[in-house]
């Protein structure tokens, strides 16, 4: 088989409304872009009828193909999903629901030349949201940061992984702790890392599925339970590597820069 140079994939949960056009806008990016491609929908066991429309653009969109998840697994599953189950020298995944814009595809594949992984933020100045959900990311923020020792201006928003390194990842978690994991091992292993923003538009249809008290403290016990266990690495990683454990290495981060804070240095901020 023959690895495209990029996969893109789009996660669907009751996105009726929006997924068709985020499919087709995606395709035309895509083909716009000069790079081989696989364009893979993710349903993540919709009950709308967005899967009859996933299954119809697989017909219809070049170099395209369907997931389906045979019930609801939540968003931390399908963002396995969208990272494990594709083949793409490169892997992305972007939201149904079109609050991240597929147009700006051109413009983020420019920033992977320098970098294995490729992390993107919502400017909080532009960002439309309840003040619970910029309190739920802010808290997130800071405990990763006091915790891993990462400086991550958005810990839940459109990421871009080299494949070599997600072929080193074995991530254990399947809720929205999964971001922080795949962050986590991807700074253990060294992997350079850089951060480009990219706004979120205004959801068009459909109903927010995000931040609650309940999310918040669901997000804080996994993470503290991810600081004591470690991030998950495959069998062949962990045994080239030199142990280390967590509070050593939290140590050593403590007196150095992180691969992130060194990469904020030499990113320009488009506006």
């Amino acid at each position: 088989m023959i690895r495209p140079q990029l996969s893109f994939a789009l996660l669907n949960y009751n996105e009726q409304g929006t997924v068709e056009s985020a499919a087709r806008r995606a395709s035309r990016a895509l083909a716009a872009c000069g790079r081989t491609y696989e364009l893979v929908l993710v349903d993540d066991g919709s009950t709308d009828g967005s899967g009859d429309i996933l299954r119809r653009l697989a017909e219809e969109l070049p170099h395209c193909r369907t997931i389906f998840h045979g019930e609801n697994r939540g968003i931390g599953a399908g963002i396995r999903t969208c990272y494990f189950s594709t083949v793409g020298e490169w892997t992305t995944w972007f939201p149904a629901d079109l609050q991240a814009d597929p147009d700006e595809l051109p413009r983020l594949l420019d920033c992977l030349d320098d970098c294995d992984a490729l992390l993107t933020y919502r400017r909080p100045q532009a960002r439309r949201v309840s003040p619970v959900r910029k309190l739920v990311s802010s808290c997130d923020r800071l405990l990763v940061r006091a915790l891993f020792g990462i400086a991550a201006r958005d810990l839940h928003w459109i990421r871009f992984f080299r494949r070599d390194l997600l072929d080193r990842l074995e991530p254990r978690l399947c809720s929205p702790a999964i971001d922080t994991e795949m962050l986590a091992a991807a700074v253990r292993l060294g992997a350079r890392i850089r951060q480009e923003p990219l706004d979120e538009s205004p959801r068009t249809s459909g109903v927010a599925r995000g931040a609650s008290l309940g999310n918040l403290l669901g997000a804080a016990r996994e993470t503290l339970l991810l600081r004591l266990r470690g991030p998950g690495l495959r069998e062949a990683v962990l045994n080239g590597e030199r142990a280390e454990s967590p509070a050593r290495a939290t140590a050593r981060d403590a007196s150095a820069p992180s691969p992130i804070a060194l990469a904020e240095k030499s990113v320009t901020t488009r506006t």
